[in-house]
């Protein structure tokens, strides 16, 4: 089975605010944020260093995360976020055992068709 490779370029607050009501005083996971995990997560999946250089492994959430703080005091937010989803994919490619092709899809130069 390969794993998939997910990401969100978007804000994301706390994700178990229903399960905890006064989530903002006591989680330290309550920060906006944006976020790739891989699932099933494959051998050595949170091993790398991601770009940009803010980015982090959480092993407690089992993702790599990237502030919003540090998105919005880049010079370009935008191409902050793009940035690490890019980084993320392209490492998610290399640990999954995927065709160099596929990474190469992500930067809009499709394999060809067969």
């Amino acid at each position: 089975m390969h794993p998939r490779i997910l990401g969100k370029l978007g804000m994301e607050s706390c994700r178990h605010r229903s399960s905890l009501p006064d989530c903002d005083r006591v989680c330290a996971f309550c920060r906006d944020d944006f976020y790739a995990f891989a699932y099933p997560a494959p051998a050595g999946f949170g091993d790398a260093v991601l770009s940009p250089a803010a980015a982090r492994w959480d092993k407690t959430l089992g993702e790599y995360i990237l502030d919003w703080d540090d998105v919005r005091a880049a010079a370009d937010p935008h191409a902050t976020a793009v940035e690490f989803l890019r980084s993320a994919f392209h490492h998610g490619c290399g640990t999954s055992g995927w065709s160099a092709e596929l990474g190469a899809s992500e930067e809009g130069k499709p394999p060809a068709i067969r």
